[in-house]
């Protein structure tokens, strides 16, 4: 079977472990602790991630990216476990939740950065477009299932069945995982100064980073919009969604709305991908996506809300799309793990502070204002840097920089 196929097996079955674990995880510390548990627990995985993501894709230098992975699946299936056995022994206290924060912080940290290399080791790059259409697309399908599967478990049953079939999903992810094709170089042999080796490494990340306008730019726009992108996952929505309708079923419609966009973006992509051919244009894309956001704060009708997210999910799946195509032609291969690492650490960093943020603000304003206000600071400054930087984001400086 093509390599591509093991990848996309493995990617549904780790979609939908993860779906179901998030919206477990989402209400086990709401219930248990509101907006500020959950809140410190996601700041609590962020602050990991910022840690420790800074080395794990360098670790694709001397373990290889698939192992990585599948070193990646079985901690989230170790993190559910570890959840089935707080809710069975009924153990509430705060800093047990800390724990799955880690844990899963840890898991997260190591699969991001080597995801980029896995993608470009099984799928071919002349049908790249089809293949991560095809990829994308299915996965958004099934975010578009997931939410509302999982609802269904955690209103019919418990959070018990959500994190059983969690880790069932994710122990199948890693099995699927170990039949990818993986790089064909040879790794660095792990010696006593592998410490300093990898500081070494993580040096010329940031390096490679620093001499592209293209990457040093990007970054710019990621530390803005991926940290508030971690919280509105993870902290707003789940909280707006309760001012829509106190269920499980309001938070599932908006996300499920935002996955069909997402979908129909990815299975279309073949054809609009086509018009995204500068850093600017994907740039534009996400400048509008959180400019529609913002009208949420305004709305009170879950179809009005749902129909926002439906556009802001095709239009923030078109940028995440492109941005993946220009890294894959542009970013040389030996050190696609080393700008990984240093670009999710970069704004990695920022995501704890974010999530803080939103969750006090939550709290002292209301959760309204806050989808109203950060979303237009965002698009602001994400038109300040285009316009600063213009000249500078071609895809001609891209193919210069590349040779």
């Amino acid at each position: 079977m093509n390599k591509f196929y093991y990848l996309y097996i493995s990617q549904l079955f780790s979609v939908v472990g993860d779906g179901f674990f998030r919206i477990s995880l989402i209400f086990l510390t709401l219930n248990n602790g509101g907006v500020k548990l959950l809140a410190q627990v996601f700041a609590i995985q962020a602050v990991i991630i910022a840690i420790t993501v800074l080395f794990s894709g360098i670790l694709n230098k001397y373990l290889m990216p698939k192992s990585i992975v599948i070193i990646s699946s079985i901690l989230r299936a170790t993190t559910c476990i570890y959840m089935i056995l707080l809710i069975s022994l009924d153990l509430h206290s705060n800093y047990l939740y800390f724990i799955i924060g880690i844990i899963f912080g840890m898991s997260d940290s190591l699969y991001r950065p080597n995801y980029v290399s896995i993608l470009k080791f099984n799928v071919t790059l002349h049908k790249y477009d089809k293949q991560v259409g095809l990829l994308t697309s299915s996965r958004q399908l099934l975010n578009i299932l997931t939410p509302m599967l999982a609802a269904f478990v955690y209103d019919s049953f418990n959070n018990f069945i959500l994190l059983i079939i969690s880790t069932i999903l994710f122990l199948l992810s890693a099995f699927f995982s170990v039949y990818l094709k993986d790089f064909s170089g040879q790794k660095i042999s792990i010696s006593k100064n592998i410490l300093k080796e990898m500081i070494y490494e993580i040096k010329k990340g940031f390096i490679y980073i620093f001499n592209n306008n293209w990457l040093k730019i990007g970054m710019l726009i990621s530390i803005l919009v991926i940290p508030f992108q971690q919280a509105l996952s993870n902290v707003v929505v789940p909280v707006f969604a309760t001012t829509l309708n106190n269920n499980a079923i309001s938070y599932s419609s908006i996300l499920t709305s935002y996955a069909i966009g997402a979908m129909l973006a990815g299975l279309l992509f073949g054809k609009i991908g086509k018009f995204v051919n500068s850093i600017i244009k994907a740039f534009l894309v996400i400048l509008i996506a959180y400019l529609v956001y913002s009208f949420s704060g305004l709305v009170h009708s879950i179809v009005t809300a749902s129909a926002i997210s439906f556009i802001v999910g095709g239009l923030i799946q078109i940028y995440n799309i492109s941005w993946e195509k220009f890294t894959i032609q542009y970013v040389k291969e030996e050190y696609i793990g080393n700008i990984s690492s240093v670009s999710w650490f970069i704004f990695s960093s920022f995501s704890p502070i974010m999530i803080a943020l939103v969750g006090y603000l939550i709290d002292i304003l209301n959760v309204r204002m806050v989808i109203v206000i950060i979303p237009l600071i965002i698009c602001v400054s994400i038109l300040i840097i285009t316009i600063t930087f213009y000249k500078k984001l071609t895809l001609g400086d891209l193919q210069d920089e590349k040779n």
